[in-house]
């Protein structure tokens, strides 16, 4: 299943959200409902822990993945393939599966903003480029695998450009909307992620 939501984060007003996945980027997912007064359910498979900032996180297997298909979008860690049986039953049943990084470029003005991918080399490419954009005296954000997601709340939206290190994990999630991509290299990673058929 390959998404192609063309939501943004100011699209989730009024809706029911669910998060997927409760990792580096699933916490800044939660930051970013809160900042916008949207209390999100959260759903891990294997959760690590019990409550994240006062949320309790439900395992899928213990009633989580009923909590998911109560929601009107789901926004999904990179870590869960989309060949997931979960993300399958979720589509199914009409639950809009959306990324936070997805999102966030559905507002973004994409002439600013550089994705760096591929299979090695991404953490010194991105930070090359970055240094880069700063030697020509402009306000750079370097983050995404490298750093914070860019639309934790916590980050400043003042910048000239932003510089995001992505994994194929996350590019996948970008939909019909493409941030420049410079490609550092390609070769067989992940194959069970993202199976090879």
């Amino acid at each position: 299943m390959v998404m192609h939501s063309t939501l943004s984060w100011a699209d989730l007003a009024g809706r029911r959200v669910g998060i997927y996945g409760i990792g580096l980027e699933g916490r800044s997912s939660l930051k970013a409902c809160r900042a916008r007064g949207i209390a999100p359910v959260i759903v891990d498979d294997r959760p690590t822990v019990a409550v994240v900032d006062g949320v309790k996180v439900t395992a899928t297997g213990d009633g989580g993945l009923d909590l998911l298909l109560g929601c009107d979008v789901v926004i999904k860690s990179p870590g869960i393939s989309h060949y997931s049986n979960h993300l399958d039953q979720l589509h199914r049943n009409g639950v809009e599966i959306v990324s936070g990084l997805g999102m966030w470029m559905q507002g973004a003005d994409r002439e600013r903003v550089l994705c760096v991918g591929g299979t090695k080399g991404k953490s010194t490419t991105s930070a090359l480029l970055a240094h880069l954009v700063r030697s020509a005296g402009l306000n750079c954000y370097l983050g995404g695998n490298i750093g914070d997601a860019p639309f934790d709340p916590d980050v400043s939206p003042e910048f000239d450009y932003w510089v995001i290190e992505v994994g194929s994990y996350q590019s996948v999630d970008f939909g019909v909307t493409s941030p420049h991509v410079a490609i550092t290299s390609l070769g067989e990673d992940h194959l069970d992620w993202h199976r090879n058929d």
